[in-house]
Order: C-alpha cells, then structure tokens, then sequence
C-alpha cells in the first residue's frame, strides 16, 4: 500500500530554503489594513512593488508572509512594528542565516522624501521596527535599505517633523506612493548587487 505524504507551506518552505536560501530581505511594517499607505509602511510597499510573483504565501510558524526567488527570500512581518524583530529571528534560526545576510527595507525619518540609502551595523535611529531586530537577534550588523520619508521644503530642504510619532503615521497622498512604488526598481538592483557581489559593492554604486 502506498503511504500518503503530508505536507504543508511551512514544511515546504523549510525544506527549499535549507536547501538554496542566501540572503532575508525583510520589508517593514504594520500589516493592519489601516496602516497600508502610511509613511511607517514604506517597507511592506517597496516589497510589493520590486516582487513581480504573484501572492504572498503565510507562515504560521513565524508569523509573517513571504515569497521566495532563487536565493532570496521576501518576508513581512505580521506583528506590529514593535514586534518585527521576533520574526526576522525565527527564519535566520530556522535556516541559520548570519545577520550580516539579512536586508531590511524601512522608513528613515532622517532622509529626505525620494531618497534612499544603503548601510550595515548602524543604531536604530528611533526606528521601533530595526529596536525590536536588534534586540531579536543580539546584533545590529545587519544590512539596511534606508528609504526617507522626511518632508522637504520649498527651498528643497529636508525638515524634520515636531512629532515624529504621528507624521510616521499618516498616509501618503496617492502621487507619494507612485514615487515609493519607483524606488524599487533601483532598489532591486541593490539587492541583485548585494547578493552577487557584497554591501560594499551596492553601497559604492548607489550611496
């Protein structure tokens, strides 16, 4: 007689990625239906707009949504902001992944709107989501795909917000989240650059 084999997603995603995993790019996020075009979202947007696969798969084991392409794998959080970095733990102990092979896409304050910047092993910069990763996962020398958020004046000058808490919060206007939605096809270069040939080799073409 033969056995019947049962499986399920996250079985299946254990087994491919032990197998050819490389690289975790984590988008940053809140996965609330409210908070979608908000500004604290930017990370969850550019990863829907540089993934051309179809729908997110879920993993319950981790508790977020992810795809995968080749040696790359694309996951969002489905905890709060706060909570992102238990996560980004359980797939790099499940597929015992090194810090320095995780890419995470967030929101900066401290860049200017349309902007976007690659670093490795900084602080959190008052950012919840990149906190909750460091404390996760013991390290901060993590790879980062920084992506401005801050509003720029009429002079063309970058001006921090009074209250960063709720500007962070707010939505973008429709045309703002067409510019976000732009960045991601530079933005997959870097990550296509990383992957190839190192964060110093992106950081060199693109900062």
């Amino acid at each position: 007689m033969r056995k019947k084999i049962f499986c399920n997603l996250d079985s299946i995603h254990l087994l491919v990625h032990t197998i050819i995993m490389k690289y975790l790019v984590v988008g940053l996020g809140n996965p609330s239906e409210e908070y979608k075009s908000s500004r604290h979202n930017v990370g969850f947007t550019i990863l829907d707009a540089l993934n051309v696969l179809d729908n997110w798969n879920k993993s319950t084991t981790c508790n977020l949504l992810y795809k995968w392409d080749g040696e790359i794998e694309y996951i969002k959080p489905l905890t709060m902001m706060n909570l992102s970095g238990k996560a980004v733990a359980c797939v790099m102990e499940k597929h015992n992944l090194a810090s320095k092979d995780v890419i995470v896409v967030h929101d900066d304050i401290d860049l200017a709107f349309g902007s976007w910047k690659i670093s490795f092993g900084s602080g959190d910069g008052g950012h919840n989501g990149i906190k909750s990763i460091i404390e996760s996962v013991g390290t901060k020398d993590f790879i980062r795909i920084r992506v401005g958020i801050a509003p720029i004046t009429i002079f063309g000058n970058k001006k921090r917000p009074a209250d960063t808490s709720a500007f962070v919060l707010k939505n973008f206007p429709n045309s703002k989240i067409k510019e976000v939605q732009s960045m991601a096809s530079d933005i997959s270069k870097a990550i296509d650059i990383i992957a190839k040939s190192g964060v110093e080799k992106a950081m060199n073409t693109f900062n």
